[in-house]
């Protein structure tokens, strides 16, 4: 096990060929000393060399220099108390640091704060800060950014733990089932080594998978947060399947049944617990400003749950691993309160991407921690997991509309009722209809939805007001090809699971950068018929790989989905058409992400 050593900025700084052994000892390490990743560079304190002495033979050179660094300990600028959920700098050594600095870097401008009343009567400076200066305490999962910063500006520093680590490992669990990917394995190991922190994975990668992988290693009491009542039941059954022989909790919707490993609803959680935060300008926000309206109605359709405050705080304390699924929405207060009150220091977020529209990404990482571990879904297409889309922009053209129209009377003329943008989505429909192709249209609101379903013949339709099982019963048509279009509203967004979707039309617009990217990942997933009993119902592990039918349980090469095809619309409208530049840019940034510029001729 030879590791190379040098020192930098009172770091211990080390890198090795990639080696099982000494991974596993870093896992030993994780509770005994601040371990680091960055650049291809491994990193401790250089305070903590003692410790890693008792592990890997130190060279004479590195030794002398840390004597060196010992006999000027005191020359630490300051120290870090370092809790599960907040830190807090007690001590400072240097008088010419200004705690103002770390103040700016726990802060950030929302994206329209200098458009709200408190910004414009000069009460807020239009800055959201999570540094308590009346404390010196700042969200913990903005420690490495601000060390990072710290450590660029020559500060020294020592870190502190105020908080013992759970013992891990307390259940020997492991997943069945299922054959794990190549970067499945490295995002679990990841997640393993750095205990907290955002997995950036996009649609389709297994991220479910992932979860139950990461679950497995940890093996301690596990809380799995979720948003809506769809993502609560997906989630039980893909558990269920991976944990054959366990019984999997549920709290929400009505259900209170806490196990080891328990998935629950946010809005069931949030509600039970006291939490102080302040408000900042006009951004006290929660549910009608994070969700859409189709989402809204989902979680107010949500059953409510008998359960006590007493029952949700222990819950908290017992459970040592959190896993946020969707965890683009843990700014929202009921979220972020849950995140908070959590006294583990293990702490996951899964999402696509880390985009907000809103300018508060650096609240997910304060609730959660930096991205440990992401892929993009051009390197899945490369290996074989996902297909390119073709993505075809039609262009419109303007429409008459009154200057002083606001965005909603904007959004309706030009989107929910206008004729010929309405006729170029039926037309798209049924010519890939008559080719036997699967095609979902999302919409943002349920009128658009009912326009849409009277236009298309023989169109199914799904939204929020609906139950559980007649959606369960559609989806479950779709998938097996009973029908061919969809009409879905953002209820879609999150979950839908639909792999032999052929062709996606996007007649909803929107500005949102995490849906835009997960809207096509609905439709880029493998998906193919067994050419034995016709079933959808295909494990698919790569392109490049046997696929066993779960129903018939033959074995075949892979002959299924090679492309997939997306219809975007260039909207000639106010804030439509900064709308679109924005979903094209986000498009962009995928390399095998295919980009076009189509015409569509109707006769109305």
């Amino acid at each position: 096990m030879q590791l190379q050593f040098h020192i930098q900025n009172n770091f211990l700084c080390f890198t090795f060929d990639y080696d099982y052994k000494i991974i596993e000892i870093f896992k030993q390490l994780s509770s005994k000393i601040h371990l680091k990743y960055d650049n291809k560079t491994w990193k401790i304190p250089l305070s903590e060399l003692p410790i890693f002495q008792d592990y890997f033979t130190i060279p004479l050179h590195i030794q002398k220099e840390y004597d060196q660094y010992y006999s000027k300990i005191n020359e630490i600028d300051f120290i870090i108390e370092v809790s599960s959920s907040y830190s807090k700098l007690v001590k400072c050594y240097n008088f010419d640091f200004d705690p103002i600095n770390i103040e700016e870097l726990c802060s950030f401008e929302p994206n329209n704060a200098r458009y709200t009343n408190a910004y414009k009567n000069g009460t807020w400076d239009g800055k959201y800060k999570l540094f308590n200066k009346e404390t010196f305490s700042f969200p913990s999962g903005l420690l490495d950014s601000i060390i990072d910063d710290l450590e660029l500006d020559g500060y020294s520093y020592q870190i502190k733990y105020m908080y013992q680590k759970p013992i891990l490992h307390q259940y020997q669990w492991k997943i069945k089932n299922v054959v794990l990917r190549d970067y499945q394995l490295e995002s679990i190991t990841q997640s393993c080594i750095k205990e907290r922190g955002i997995l950036q994975l996009p649609t389709g990668s297994g991220k479910s998978i992932i979860a139950g992988g990461i679950i497995a290693k940890f093996g301690v009491n596990t809380l799995f947060l979720v948003h809506t009542k769809d993502l609560l039941y997906q989630t039980y059954s893909t558990f269920s399947f991976l944990f054959p022989t366990l019984k999997i909790g549920i709290l929400g919707d009505g259900h209170c049944d806490i196990q080891s490993i328990t998935i629950a609803t946010i809005q069931t959680i949030a509600p039970k617990i006291s939490f102080k935060y302040d408000q900042y300008g006009d951004y006290e926000y929660d549910i009608e400003q994070e969700y859409e309206e189709d989402d809204i109605i989902q979680i107010k359709m949500e059953k409510q749950t008998s359960v006590s405050n007493e029952v949700i705080l222990k819950l908290l304390e017992q459970s040592k691993l959190i896993i946020f699924d969707e965890c683009q929405h843990c700014p929202a207060i009921s979220s972020y309160k849950i995140l908070m009150n959590c006294s583990t220091p293990y702490k996951f977020g899964l999402n696509a991407t880390p985009f907000r529209n809103d300018g508060f990404e650096m609240k997910i990482e304060a609730g959660i921690g930096q991205v440990i571990y992401k892929i993009t879904a051009s390197k899945l297409i490369q290996t074989g997991y996902l297909v390119n889309p073709h993505i075809k922009f039609i262009k419109l053209p303007s429409m008459s509309i009154a200057k002083k129209s606001n965005y909603g009377s904007v959004y309706r003329q030009y989107i929910v009722d206008n004729l010929t943008r309405n006729t170029i989505i039926k037309v798209l429909a049924l010519k890939h209809a008559e080719e036997n192709k699967q095609i979902l249209i999302l919409v943002k609101h349920i009128r658009h939805l009912n326009i849409l379903h009277t236009l298309i013949p023989q169109s199914q339709i799904i939204e929020g007001k609906m139950k559980g099982k007649e959606r369960t019963d559609i989806l479950e048509s779709f998938k097996q090809c009973q029908f061919r279009v969809l009409i879905a509203t953002t209820l879609a967004d999150e979950g839908l699971d639909v792999p032999n979707l052929n062709v996606l039309i996007l007649a909803g617009g929107g500005i949102s950068k995490t849906k835009a990217m997960q809207r096509v990942g609905r439709v880029i997933r493998l998906g193919m018929k067994c050419p034995q009993c016709q079933s959808t119902n295909v494990n698919i592990f790569n392109k490049n790989e046997k696929c066993i039918c779960k129903e018939c349980h033959n074995s075949y090469n892979y002959n299924g989905k090679q492309e997939a095809i997306v219809y975007d619309f260039v909207d000639m409208a106010n804030w439509l058409y900064n709308h679109y530049l924005v979903r094209k840019t986000i498009y962009e940034q995928e390399e095998e992400f295919k980009l076009k510029f189509v015409s569509i001729q109707i006769t109305q």
